[in-house]
């Protein structure tokens, strides 16, 4: 039997006999009834409580620190194939916040797919095309337009080199 598709549990960090993670991203409570996990920002999110306190907890996080080995100490959660409704464990890994949008050259196009631009940095981007901060982060995550353009993130050649060896994956921020 194929060990990814069979499903392991194992207790959530910060809420140990109170709720568990699945390799496959669910989350249970203490009397084993799943949780439902809505969207919130487009991450399926649960709310646990502990000591009279919520808390919103995004899951491919719970997934992370339950089932990923972090030894460099990483703070942040790719997504492999860039769905974050993928929350299985096979589908995630830690990777350093500066691979993330603020250090990452991005394209800026019209709407027939012609480079306008290309800003050296996510601030660079928002000052100098005059866009809300927020517009052009969703616009690179969903891949949609923002403030009257087409973004992308322009591929590294280190990027380009890791893509040979092995499938690429989106950034997505935690």
């Amino acid at each position: 039997m194929n060990t990814e598709t069979v499903e392991k549990w194992k207790d959530v960090v910060e809420f140990k006999g109170l709720y568990m993670v699945s390799n496959q991203g669910k989350i249970k409570n203490c009397r084993g009834r799943i949780l439902a996990a809505p969207l919130i920002s487009g991450y399926p999110t649960v709310c646990l409580r502990k000591d009279g306190k919520s808390n919103l907890k995004r899951i491919h996080r719970l997934v992370a620190q339950s089932f990923i080995p972090n030894p460099d100490n990483k703070s942040r959660v790719k997504f492999k194939d860039g769905i974050k409704t993928n929350t299985s464990a096979s589908n995630l890994e830690w990777v350093e916040a500066s691979l993330f949008v603020e250090c990452r050259k991005i394209v800026q196009k019209d709407f027939n797919g012609n480079v306008i631009n290309i800003w050296n940095s996510f601030n660079e981007a928002v000052y100098g095309a005059g866009v809300v901060p927020e517009f052009l982060k969703r616009a690179l995550r969903e891949k949609i337009s923002g403030g009257g353009f087409l973004w992308e993130f322009k591929e590294s050649e280190k990027e380009k080199k890791e893509e040979e060896g092995q499938t690429g994956g989106f950034f997505i921020d935690n």
